[in-house]
């Protein structure tokens, strides 16, 4: 059983490359010793395979189920007309029209888990996460998460590039770190910054006293 699972999908319809944001989440998680899984290809993921991963990946000691909003079609609401997410929205290289259209007619695509949650289709998944392990969160995150607010059953929203204070969030929920609230919607950190400020408000500090001192000697010669 694992700590966390995470699933996402390829970045682009045009190259099959593993998106980066939840693999980084992965390894900064098992930098504390937590044991994660990533699933990749989330399209491909029918509610009875997403059933069948949960039913060996959750167990007592599971902290999240997450998912990626980076590799959801967009979800343009307050486009009038628009009953519906599109694939059409969904790539970044917005690939040719006829391709997407294609696809929207087949329905292996459309079982698959992101056009399920895009579609509002969601309850069936995040409620087998509570029926697994009722303590388990339900995690969103990823680069569209503002067009998902309003998926109900989401128990964190995490905002921006979050390997800082999803750490956090795990490192308290976990008892490995100290106890802390989280607000529903976590984005204290979006850049992901974290210690890092101080070292260059430091870096900064330093420089000015250097500059300071090269102005003072160069007035006394």
């Amino acid at each position: 059983m694992y700590h966390g699972i995470l699933f996402t999908e390829c970045t682009s319809q045009n190259w099959l490359g593993r998106g980066y944001g939840v693999h980084r989440l992965a390894n900064e998680l098992r930098k504390y010793g937590f044991n994660i899984l990533v699933v990749d290809f989330a399209f491909a993921v029918t509610i009875e395979m997403y059933k069948e991963i949960l039913d060996n990946s959750v167990g007592p000691e599971t902290y999240f189920v997450g998912f990626s909003t980076s590799i959801f079609p967009y979800r343009m609401q307050d486009v009038e007309g628009q009953q519906r997410a599109s694939l059409l929205q969904h790539s970044y290289a917005r690939e040719s029209s006829a391709t997407f259209l294609k696809l929207e007619t087949e329905p292996w695509y459309c079982a698959g888990l992101p056009m399920q949650f895009a579609n509002g289709l969601s309850a069936p998944w995040l409620e087998y996460v509570k029926q697994r392990n009722p303590k388990t969160k339900v995690i969103f995150g990823g680069s569209k998460t503002w067009e998902y607010f309003e998926t109900p059953g989401i128990d964190h929203f995490f905002i921006g590039m979050a390997e800082t204070m999803f750490v956090d969030w795990m490192l308290s929920v976990s008892g490995k770190g100290p106890k802390r609230i989280f607000n529903p919607i976590v984005n204290y950190d979006i850049k992901a910054q974290g210690d890092k400020e101080n070292l260059i408000l430091n870096c900064l500090l330093q420089n000015m006293k250097l500059k300071t001192l090269l102005c003072l000697t160069m007035h006394w010669d």
